[in-house]
C-alpha cells in the first residue's frame, strides 16, 4: 500500500492536494447538512456507512443509526 502524503509526518491520511481527511469529512458533513452535497456522493458517503453528525453519536445522546439523520 503506497505512503500516504503526510502519513509519515503526522499518523494522518492527506488526499492529492494535501488535504486531510479530517478536514475533507468535516467538508461533505457540512455539505450535506446543508443540502448542498451532490445525491451520488451523499450516497457513496452512505455506503461507507459514514455518520452524519458524529457529536450526537458521540455523547450517547443518538444511536448510530439515528445520528444519520440527527
Amino acid at each position: 500500500m503506497p505512503k500516504r502524503r503526510g502519513a509519515h509526518r503526522t499518523g494522518s491520511f492527506a488526499d492529492e492536494g494535501g488535504c486531510p481527511l479530517g478536514t475533507w469529512l468535516t467538508r461533505q458533513r457540512h455539505l450535506h447538512t446543508t443540502g448542498a452535497l451532490d445525491t451520488a456522493r451523499t450516497a457513496a458517503l452512505q455506503r461507507l456507512d459514514i455518520i452524519w453528525n458524529p457529536c450526537a453519536w458521540a455523547s450517547g445522546s443518538t444511536t448510530p443509526a439515528a445520528a444519520e439523520t440527527a
